[in-house]
Order: structure tokens, then sequence, then C-alpha cells
């Protein structure tokens, strides 16, 4: 609940934002959760030194299956955890805690809030398809991108401590660069976490770290 508690009430905007018949608000699904990304509750420190951006959380078919079977707002919205609701994204999780410096128990979020990170995702909206399937004509001028830009743009300015933006692949990076929203924060592209050798991905964060000074970096 990172938003709320930190921030406040949605802006109403947020709710109604639409991309259809390609992807999907997660608010007008019928479920109303706390975070403006599921990601939120691994990483969701808005008062935070480093914005994480990936590409998407996951396809709409897997969040509407969850809701199907009564799952509240909170536990179908929320990253891989390794509990089973999710088919991809625990890999992910667990091996980005590494590159963090977290320690294992941090994937249950429960420092999320104090972490000095924010996780988004370039794509606010979730696709149709699968998780390996390309986000859909997602670029200048599509209801998606736009509204996608438009939810990180707030995100940027509510992060009043924000000293570095990482995103982790080409999607984001690629967003990040043809909109401007990095402005003057420094920017960094990295790999996927779940791609790479370990010695590769120490290497980035930590040039990262000394470069940008931050903090959060363990």
């Amino acid at each position: 609940m990172t938003h709320l508690i930190q921030i406040g009430p949605f802006p109403p905007w947020i709710k109604e934002l639409r991309a259809s018949p390609d992807y999907k608000n997660v608010f007008e699904m019928g479920i109303d959760p706390p975070t403006v990304y599921g990601t939120e509750q691994l990483f969701g420190d808005w008062k935070g030194e480093l914005l994480l951006v990936a590409q998407d959380f996951a396809p709409a078919h897997e969040v509407e299956a969850l809701i199907a079977i009564g799952l509240s707002a909170e536990k179908v919205y929320r990253h891989n955890d390794g509990d089973g609701r999710y088919r991809t994204g625990y890999r992910t999780n667990s091996r980005l805690l590494k590159f963090l410096g977290r320690n294992r128990s941090d994937l249950l979020g429960t420092n999320a809030s104090a972490s000095g990170i924010l996780y988004a995702n370039a794509c606010f909206f979730l696709k149709h398809g699968t998780t390996s399937d390309p986000l859909k004509d997602f670029r200048l001028g599509h209801p998606a991108f736009e509204g996608s830009v438009k939810v990180l743009s707030y995100v940027i300015k509510k992060m009043t401590n924000l000293k570095a933006i990482v995103c982790l692949g080409g999607v984001p990076y690629k967003m990040m660069l043809s909109t401007g929203l990095a402005q003057s924060i420094p920017l960094y592209n990295f790999p996927h976490p779940s791609r790479g050798s370990d010695e590769s991905h120490f290497a980035k964060w930590s040039e990262a770290k000394n470069n940008a000074g931050l903090n959060c970096l363990k």
C-alpha cells in the first residue's frame, strides 16, 4: 500500500486510462488495488532515490484468472514472490534482489515502503497474450504508450528524492529516450535481470551506485 501511505489517493485519471482492445487497465477489471504498479509490493518507496523500470507486469488473462478465483486485489496485483500465483517473474525478482544486495527474505516485500527504491513498468497497462509476447504497437501515439508515459511522468514528479533511473531492458530505455522523461536525472540501461552473468550485472550496479551516489544499494 505504498502509494496510498506515502502519497495518498490515486489521481482519478489513472483509473480512467484506457487502451483497448489490445490492453487493459487493472482498475477496469473489477478490483481496486492499493498500488499504481504490481511491482510496488516488492519495491515501493515513493520517497526513494532509485526508480527501476521494467517492461510490463503480467498478461491480462493471468490477472483475470486470479480475480476469478476470488483473490484479494492486493494479492492479485502483486509481484511473483514464489507462491505460485504467476508462471513467470520469480527468477527475475530473485536475481534482482541479489544484484541490489538484498536478502531473499525481502522477496516478500516486507521492506518495500522503506527500501529506497520504487519498481515501475514502462507499460502501465496489462497486455493481451502471453508473457513472452511483445507489447503490441507500443509506440508514440498509441493510447497504451501515451497513457503509460503520463503515469511514469506522474511517478517521476512525485519522487522528489530521485537520483537515478535504471531501465531493465530495451523497451523501457527506448521509451525514456524517445520521450525525455528522465530529463536531467541519470539514466541507465541494464540487461533484464534474468539474462546475463552475475558478474556483468554486479559491475553495472556498482557503476550506478558510485556514479549516482545511491545509498539504497548495498
